[in-house]
């Protein structure tokens, strides 16, 4: 508490986090560990709507990745057991989480999330609970999407290009599933008048962007066609987003959209998915059902 009272009450906390920045690249070990517990109690401590808490997390990151292979001091593994805290209930509120969590999240040592595990283990949600997160969360990633001016419309579709070239490239399956729920939330069904892509938007962002929703079933297509449809851990990542796919296609009929192959091997793909967990359910069933039997005879 004493080096989170000293950072809120600094006059200026935007050069205190720069000195820490500056002066982190040269130090000692243990000198670099004491300083990284400064920073992982304002990353722990600060409220959540601090200005200044996006740049320590950040700090927190560059300051850890610092850190190497050296073994963790008592007070530095308790004050980053306090950050995964945050961090647990960050994902667990069920919104996007912002991208200097996301990389403060890779750099935490996993020494951290064993013993947090171990000694926090979390409440096992229902599926009726998880689902509505889950639908939280994809409405709340749509509302965004809609929300957005022509212009950033484009440029969040070129992100979301960009992503997945990074992802098919470097073959990461985790990667693609959460991609996938993020650009589930951003289609259109098909034959709406939001499915041409460009329809609502100017002349000009138009020519620039082309069809967004042509490129958006592009890249999820390529997505779905990396992963193995028949793996369970995958099935229960994407599970919901193909459901909701499969209901975005549910009228339709290939003759009623002229964007009708990708959408038919959309159709596929959440096919697949979906009826692969119902064999699966079914198999599983049947082997509960054959041991009732051999128990009564």
């Amino acid at each position: 508490l004493r080096h989170l009272k000293r950072f809120t009450e600094s006059a200026d906390q935007d050069a205190v986090i720069e000195r820490y920045r500056c002066k982190s690249q040269d130090l000692r070990a243990e000198v670099l560990a004491r300083c990284s517990v400064h920073v992982a109690s304002w990353v722990a401590l600060l409220k959540p709507d601090s200005p200044s808490l996006p740049k320590c997390v950040q700090l927190l990151s560059h300051m850890l990745r610092l850190r190497g292979r050296h073994q963790l001091s008592p007070w530095l593994l308790g004050t980053l057991h306090l950050v995964a805290i945050r961090l647990r209930e960050i994902r667990q509120e069920g919104v996007e989480i912002a991208s200097h969590w996301h990389d403060l999240r890779k750099s935490m040592p996993q020494r951290v999330w064993k013993e947090l595990r171990s000694s926090c283990p979390l409440i096992p949600e229902s599926d009726l609970e998880r689902l509505q997160k889950q639908t939280k969360r994809l409405y709340l990633r749509q509302a965004r999407f809609l929300n957005k001016a022509s212009s950033d419309r484009i440029a969040a579709v070129s992100m979301l290009e960009a992503e997945t070239a990074a992802t098919l490239e470097a073959w990461d399956p985790t990667s693609a599933c959460r991609l996938i729920q993020r650009i589930a939330a951003c289609l259109a069904p098909p034959g709406s008048g939001s499915e041409e892509g460009c329809q609502a938007s100017t002349a000009a962002a138009c020519s620039r962007g082309g069809d967004l929703q042509a490129r958006l079933r592009k890249i999820l297509l390529e997505l779905l066609e990396m992963l193995d449809l028949q793996d369970v851990g995958t099935r229960f990542r994407i599970q919901h987003s193909c459901q909701y796919i499969a209901e975005l296609a549910r009228n339709f009929k290939a003759q009623d959209t002229r964007n009708s192959r990708q959408w038919a091997r959309l159709v596929t793909y959440v096919t697949q998915a979906t009826q692969a967990r119902i064999f699966q359910e079914r198999g599983s069933a049947d082997a509960s059902l054959k041991k009732e039997i051999k128990r009564a005879k």
